[in-house]
């Protein structure tokens, strides 16, 4: 797997001319042999939002964390914590611990000498403990995951999750580093998801909030 910066735009990070893709593409930014799994496994700030579970939080954050023995590109944890608006800062957050797999294992079967164009950045959640009932579909829209640690600051990803019998479509815009990722940025990631190409997701889209950090 190639290790050199990858982005769903060819265009510099710098001047924020993202391209959001659709659901579901074959695109090259979403093939296995494309996708930096390693950088994806931090925590991430969710700092705008369709989905109603949000409103009314703040500090949302989700870490994907690899399990043990499995790896980063096909299983792993998923740990969300926020608070509510009106909280305490000092209240610790509440925590939903659940994992993830991705839901074409086979495009992960690939060395240098071959390559798969199948989409291999989506993935099914089903949560622990309690809500072991509970499972959904997400996939990446888009991202920037820079190789060069001096641009971590400038990581996103927007990711969209298929709708359920309990929860609507909806979209979820992540940074690495919110107190320095600018609102504009943000503002210009929303405007592109409104601008997609695929109906559905202009539709969710054009019901983004942001969400407050402390």
């Amino acid at each position: 797997m190639s290790l050199t910066m990858q982005s769903s735009n060819p265009q510099s990070q710098d001047s924020m001319e993202v391209v959001i893709h659709s659901p579901d593409t074959s695109d090259a930014p979403f093939q296995a042999q494309n996708i930096p799994y390693e950088r994806l496994m931090e925590s991430w700030a969710v700092v705008a939002s369709t989905l109603p579970l949000w409103k009314n939080r703040k500090n949302v954050t989700i870490t994907y964390q690899p399990k043990e023995g499995g790896g980063a590109a096909s299983d792993f944890l998923d740990i969300i914590e926020f608070n509510n608006v009106k909280s305490d800062p000092k209240k610790p957050p509440t925590k939903i611990v659940g994992a993830d797999k991705n839901e074409n294992p086979t495009a992960l079967e690939t060395d240098d000498s071959q390559s798969s164009e199948e989409n291999a950045a989506k993935f099914k959640w089903r949560g622990k403990g309690p809500l072991a009932i509970s499972s959904s579909k997400w996939q990446i829209l888009g991202y920037f995951l820079a190789e060069d640690p001096a641009r971590r600051d400038e990581d996103w990803v927007v990711t969209y999750f298929g709708k359920t019998l309990f929860t609507p479509a909806g979209l979820d815009i992540y940074v690495r580093s919110p107190k320095v990722f600018s609102r504009e940025k943000v503002q210009r990631l929303i405007k592109a998801c409104q601008r997609n190409e695929d109906e559905t997701v202009r539709k969710v889209a054009a019901d983004f909030f942001e969400i407050p950090r402390d």
